[in-house]
């Protein structure tokens, strides 16, 4: 070859470098579940926000309800994150096959050295005249139709990305209940943490009293055997609760996506607990249109029925275009110095060894092989759902036996601890009142965390359909009246009369038998002024009893029930030393209005003013 020619074909080709993949359309765009192009972001822990590799985090708590975990898990959890990427491959698949659609071009450029008169003499049918000759051109190919062939292929293809994108959605969801029990798990744990730390501080108060008992020789050295053989299975009770609580907060990191154990504080969920749904065939049929696994099944299905179509196209005729163009600057005299040329081409299939036959017969036997999948799906989707419906009715049921059975308990401690005082009662009957207690402690606490996690279980198996019965509605605004106190109030270092009002009112729950109660302050307009002469100590408060006022150990909370009526007035907190915090939640409150009142006396009628006091409900 000449270097005339060399120069030549390099010029040509630094122009068409890098053309070939330029201007061509975009991606389609995934669905909404896979709106991002690549990997989901990471939500970076708390210590990871803060602080750098070098850096130390502090242990700063990170509070979490329950909805907010589940997203936090969505944006972190690597499971989600490969099922949405495949999903975004799959698209990818979709886009692959519809490029045969498309026209396809390529640019060749061809500088040939060769001997004169040199001719290929064997090697195939094909063209043996060789010209030395340097040339450039393109060549292009467009299908015309092959019959639907290729249009059933990017259907089959579209087909089998929805049903990734369902079963991306699948994943979702089993990591979402995932979050879910290992966020009741934490929960459980820590709230038999605070049983076991409770039984501990009882038992410890019973066995110092006993010692006291045995070393002023009331009690026997029995008795104190005794005494401290629980106090000691209190306090395995406690290391082992301890224990539990960190596993299950480790759990709840791992399923969040974190890499090590974080310090998670959880907020508890303060709703009323629901019966579950009545009819297990409703959720079976909500099932049957929600659950993305046996959706994704439906779009396998539609797609081998466009793949065995297909197949089955595979037998007719394609028919195509094609075209080339080029220049020839250098080469034998006898070229032209360009060339073109068009035509149409059609490719009939006669034999291939039974190749169409059997692709055919596979996709036939796919799509029933999907068929039968699908059926199978759909009756173990019932089989769960029923199941998980039975499973959240006795969870459900569980709640009222426990605590009743918790209520025994503690009332059969308590005539345990007052007999065994008085000396009526052995160690033996206090220790195994205790034991029951604790067990029917511990039950009671388990019983509303299986019924909350039994509850997400068949929401999951459901596919998010509304699993619960109605809640019964709110208590109607209504006002009861709860005392009557004097309007004025003498100061007994004053000689004038002051104006009462009402000035605080709070709820208080008894830390042994659970009885709620409202205490009501009033105070008078001079009382900083007054109080520190005064003898009588200003207002007598009021204290009272509302029927219908009682506390929810389960849900701990304050609540006043009238018929089906329910109104949570207060959440409670218990702490180790018997301490209970009271936070209102502003549903139920109390008010004072000025009052007439008339008294018939027996003979005359006697009017007087009066203050009166009233628990209303929102």
């Amino acid at each position: 070859m000449t270097c005339k020619s060399v120069v030549l074909l390099c010029t040509l080709l630094i122009p068409v470098t890098g053309f070939a993949q330029q201007n061509l359309p975009d991606s389609p765009r995934p669905l909404n579940l896979l709106s991002q192009a690549g990997a989901p972001p990471i939500v970076p822990s708390p210590g990871q926000q803060q602080f750098g590799l070098n850096q130390t985090p502090s242990p700063a708590s990170l509070r979490l309800t329950r909805k907010q975990a589940e997203e936090i898990a969505i944006k972190n959890n690597p499971s989600i994150s490969v099922a949405r990427l495949d999903a975004l491959a799959a698209h990818q698949v979709t886009r692959e096959v519809k490029s045969s659609l498309w026209p396809t071009a390529v640019a060749n450029l061809t500088a040939v050295d060769a001997h004169d008169d040199g001719r290929i003499s064997a090697g195939g049918l094909n063209n043996p005249i060789i010209f030395e000759r340097a040339a450039a051109g393109a060549s292009m190919s467009q299908l015309i139709t092959d019959f639907g062939h290729t249009t059933n292929l990017v259907a089959g293809a579209r087909l089998r990305s929805k049903a990734q994108d369902q079963n991306a959605l699948a994943t979702q969801e089993q990591i979402l209940v995932a979050v879910d029990e290992a966020f009741y798990d934490a929960l459980q744990a820590q709230a038999l943490l605070k049983v076991a730390e409770q039984t501990v501080h009882s038992r410890q108060l019973v066995s110092d009293q006993v010692s006291a008992l045995t070393r002023n020789k009331l009690k026997s050295d029995l008795d104190l055997s005794f005494a401290n053989v629980n106090l000691s299975q209190a306090k395995l009770l406690e290391l082992d609760a301890g224990n539990n609580a960190q596993a299950a907060l480790a759990s709840l990191s791992a399923v969040l996506g974190y890499p090590g154990l974080e310090n998670i504080s959880l907020v508890e969920e303060n709703k009323l607990i629901a019966a579950p749904a009545e009819d297990a065939d409703r959720l079976i049929a909500e099932a049957f249109n929600r659950r993305p696994e046996l959706q994704a099944l439906e779009y396998q299905s539609q797609s081998d029925l466009k793949l065995r179509n297909a197949a089955h196209d595979q037998y007719l005729p394609t028919i195509s275009a094609l075209g080339a163009i080029g220049s020839t600057p250098i080469g034998d005299s006898r070229l032209s110095s360009w060339y073109g040329a068009a035509g149409v081409n059609v490719q009939i299939p006669i034999f291939n060894g039974f190749f169409f036959s059997a692709k055919t017969h596979e996709a036939e036997l796919r799509e029933q092989a999907t068929l039968q999948n699908t059926v199978d799906l759909r009756n173990r989707i019932a089989r769960d759902v029923r199941r998980a419906w039975l499973n959240a009715r006795t969870a459900y049921q569980r709640l009222s036996v426990n605590a009743e059975l918790l209520d025994q308990a503690n009332h059969a401690l308590d005539l345990s601890q007052a007999r065994y005082k008085l000396g009526l009662g052995s160690i033996v009957e206090l220790s195994q009142a205790q034991l029951q207690q604790t067990q029917a402690e511990i039950g009671n606490t388990q019983a509303g965390y299986e019924y909350r996690l039994s509850l997400s279980e068949l929401r999951y198996q459901t596919g998010g359909a509304t699993v619960t019965a109605n809640m019964p509605a709110a208590a109607p605004k209504s006002r009861i009246q709860i005392d009557s106190v004097p309007d004025e109030y003498m100061s007994s270092n004053m000689s004038v009369s002051q104006p009462v009002s009402l000035q605080t009112f709070r709820f208080e729950v008894n830390s042994q038998t659970r009885r709620v109660r409202i205490v009501v302050n009033y105070t008078y307009p001079n009382e900083n002024m007054l109080s520190k002469g005064d003898s009588r100590g200003g207002p007598q408060r009021t204290i009272a009893k509302v029927p219908g006022l009682e506390y929810d150990a389960e849900s701990h909370t304050i609540v006043y029930q009238a018929q089906s009526a329910r109104t949570v007035c207060a959440q409670v907190e218990e702490h180790n030393d018997n301490y209970i915090k009271v936070t209102n939640t502003g549903a139920c409150t109390v008010i004072a209005k000025d009052a007439n009142h008339a008294e018939d006396d027996g003979w005359k009628i006697q009017h007087s003013h009066a203050l009166d006091t009233y628990f209303e409900i929102q």
